[in-house]
């Protein structure tokens, strides 16, 4: 190890890294700089640095060297690409079996993310976008959570979202804990276009608007009434009609 001090927490996210340190009884302690090159360039870009990169690091005499390579990193076009990789697997970017985005959607999805990546949009703005996005799956990137999502009932989208977004399996959850998040979903539809395996992705306000199909007869328009959504943190949402 380069060093034997012990290091202090430096922003918000070591405050959390290092408590559960802490809890787990690990002691951190500083790499090499070797080490640490090698590490932050696969970890941030998914590359090697370059001979010279490499040598003008080790050179460098600044105490301050590992910040400002994390910062210019953090600026390098790969970010964007490596990263979008990464998202694509959670996202489930697939125009195969067996999501069947199909390629011109597999585009659309692929570019939103990347492009997301690249101009450092906000954690929930990016979330936000995937969760109401509505509209045509080739021309509307994001539209493509809700298509990718293998079990299209409002049960399985919320499972799909609460795995993808808080990495929460609902198989643990209470029954009604899933049945409360999936109001959410409810109103989400899907309908084609007369352009080969393009469809669009909307809300569709009648879902709520119509009681069960009686036994003797078609289904009776109800009056307008708001439904309970409850978040997994148990707070209470009133959905409108």
């Amino acid at each position: 190890f380069e060093t034997a001090r012990v290091p202090a927490p430096e922003s918000t996210i070591d405050i959390h890294i290092f408590r559960e340190f802490s809890r787990q009884g690990i002691r951190p302690q500083y790499c090499t700089d070797a080490v640490f090159l090698r590490r932050v360039y696969l970890d941030v870009i998914g590359t090697l640095p370059t001979a010279q990169e490499a040598r003008a690091f080790l050179e460098d005499p600044s105490l301050n060297k590992r910040r400002a390579l994390i910062d210019r990193l953090l600026e390098r076009d790969e970010l964007a690409a490596y990263w979008a990789m990464k998202w694509s697997d959670l996202l489930r970017v697939k125009a195969e079996f067996p999501v069947n985005l199909w390629p011109n959607a597999a585009q659309a999805y692929h570019r939103w993310i990347r492009a997301s990546l690249r101009d450092n949009k906000r954690y929930d703005r990016f979330a936000r976008e995937l969760l109401t996005s509505n509209g045509s799956n080739f021309r509307v990137g994001p539209v493509n959570f809700y298509r990718a999502v293998q079990a299209k009932t409002p049960e399985g989208i919320a499972s799909a979202v609460a795995l993808t977004f808080m990495g929460a399996r609902t198989d643990f959850w209470p029954t009604n804990q899933l049945a409360e998040m999936a109001v959410f979903f409810s109103q989400i539809s899907y309908k084609p276009t007369r352009e080969w395996k393009e469809e669009v992705v909307f809300w569709s306000p009648e879902k709520e608007l119509l009681d069960a199909a009686p036994t003797n007869g078609p289904a009776v328009p109800a009056k307008p009434r708001p439904r309970a959504a409850v978040l997994p943190d148990k707070t209470p949402v009133r959905l409108p009609p």
